[in-house]
């Protein structure tokens, strides 16, 4: 936003500051920064080597704020990785692995901001110190440029050149009391004028440099020139109290005047990997040099395609985005279908399509219901945090005490799993028919030597069947157990909630 006739000190630079607003766990942002405004600041037209140097120094602090925004930004994604991690400890099934897919997502995005900036820092490093140094040597113009020769006194033209009398020219400096573009003590000049927008598609620098004055024509009284006068008194007039006069040679002086002038530089930037760096400075014979401004703004080039790296991770990690995200259905996919899997296969595709319909329903609104809810309303025991066991885990914002809670919801969770299993075992432990031991089979003779229904049905293992011949009613029992015929893969069925917990180690 511009703001027409205002005025910029160091301290009010119009710098873009990125505010993450308060927002639930299922819409949590990294805060999504327009990097190539941000580095660059705001400001009216650049018109004396003070604003240079407050532009350049924004460029650093800009950079230093990047920097610790996507740090910030990382920890609070960390922070919620964590909480989602406890609420999947907590839970079964569905809600489970949708909680640890969020969190291990998270996870990841925080972990690629860090990676990114640890893979920058030298080049940002390198920027910031480039932009700093240089809004230095501004500083330094500003102050340098009120280099002059003080003007002598006259002296009398016959001993003017005897030892003691000898004109010399003395230099003088005129640094700012109250310290370099400083308007008083603790505010400097300002910058005023209408806010000035970068142009679209590239960046602009404004430099000033010193060179040394023109000299002026050779005459009486001007600026860095010898004159003579006939009514100066030597030892107290001076060319500026009493002018020199053309022609005359009875006392001469030195009129003093200014040895440096600044010289504006404008050097720009195109976007594109065609323009890596800046234009090259004109301003031959001054300083800072050509080369040394090249040095510096190739490192503030490098600056700007790093922070515009930065800015490109941050994303706003909505809940739908962050589950249902081409990326993630890949990996959803090698994991239910194996290594070579790819979600465009159809079959591989619907399974992936039921998971992730199980996890967030139609629309999302299952899991704002179920894991958004938990993250809200779990509140860890006293065993898990310090306190007393009364705060939600939406209010824990301390990494080790949402890392206890985590540790504390894994470790119940597979105690009570070790527990459940050692029930089962204990059922288990007791006899069945099918753990007794059967009766051998008796064999015909055996049974037919029985020649009523009464003896052969005692006879254990023996069936009676009057209808038959005598010597064959009483026979040995056949056992009739269905055998299902279907193969084992036919039989299976696996539903999704039984591959959400496939997924609970994932």
């Amino acid at each position: 936003m511009n703001r027409s006739n205002v005025q910029y000190g160091r301290d009010d630079s119009a710098t873009t500051k990125t505010q993450t607003p308060q927002t639930a766990f299922l819409i949590f942002a990294l805060t999504a920064t327009q990097v190539a405004t941000a580095l660059h600041p705001t400001r009216p037209a650049v018109q004396t080597a003070c604003h240079a140097a407050y532009y350049l120094e924004d460029i650093a602090t800009n950079a230093q704020n990047l920097v610790t925004a996507a740090i910030t930004n990382a920890q609070k994604a960390n922070i919620e990785a964590a909480k989602l991690l406890a609420v999947a400890n907590s839970k079964a099934g569905a809600e489970a692995l949708a909680a640890r897919i969020l969190g291990l997502t998270m996870l990841g995005s925080a972990t690629q901001v860090l990676d990114t900036i640890k893979r920058k820092l030298d080049i940002i490093n390198a920027g910031t110190t480039a932009a700093a140094e240089l809004a230095g040597q501004m500083l330094a113009v500003q102050e340098l440029e009120t280099t002059a020769i003080e003007s002598s006194k006259y002296v009398a033209a016959a001993s003017a050149y005897t030892n003691g009398n000898n004109i010399q020219a003395k230099p003088k400096v005129t640094p700012n009391q109250h310290g370099s573009c400083m308007q008083t003590g603790g505010q400097r000049q300002a910058h005023e004028g209408e806010a000035e927008a970068q142009a679209a598609g590239k960046h602009n620098l404004v430099l000033f440099a010193l060179k040394p004055v023109n000299l002026p024509t050779k005459a009486a009284n001007n600026d860095l020139t010898l004159c003579g006068s006939s009514g100066g008194t030597p030892g107290t007039d001076t060319v500026d109290s009493h002018p020199c006069t053309n022609a005359q040679n009875t006392n001469i002086a030195l009129k003093g005047g200014k040895i440096f002038t600044n010289q504006k530089i404008k050097i720009t930037r195109q976007h594109g990997a065609a323009h890596e760096n800046y234009g090259q400075s004109t301003a031959s014979g001054a300083v800072p040099t050509p080369q040394t401004i090249a040095k510096s703004t190739a490192a503030i080039a490098k600056l700007e395609e790093a922070a515009a790296d930065i800015g490109t991770l941050s994303a706003t990690l909505d809940i739908k985005t962050l589950i249902t995200a081409a990326d993630l259905r890949q990996r959803l996919a090698k994991a239910i279908d194996g290594e070579n899997a790819k979600y465009s296969d159809q079959e591989t595709k619907t399974k992936v399509d039921n998971l992730l319909k199980e996890v967030i329903g139609d629309n999302g609104e299952e899991v704002k219901n179920t894991v958004g809810k938990s993250v809200d309303e779990l509140t860890p025991p006293k065993a898990a945090v310090d306190g007393n066991g009364d705060r939600q885990l939406k209010t824990i914002t301390n990494p080790k005490e949402l890392a206890d809670a985590a540790i504390y919801y894994t470790v119940r969770h597979f105690v009570e799993e070790q527990e459940e299993k050692k029930k089962k075992q204990a059922g288990s432990s007791c006899p069945t028919k099918a753990d007794k031991a059967s009766e051998p089979p008796k064999s015909a003779d055996e049974c037919k030597k029985h020649t009523t229904s009464e003896a052969c049905k005692k006879e254990k293992g023996c069936d009676f069947d009057e209808k038959k011949p005598d010597g064959e009613r009483c026979f040995p029992k056949v056992e009739t157990e269905k055998k299902d015929e279907k193969s084992f893969s036919s039989n299976l069925r696996v539903s999704v909630s039984q591959v959400f917990i496939i997924f609970m180690g994932w």
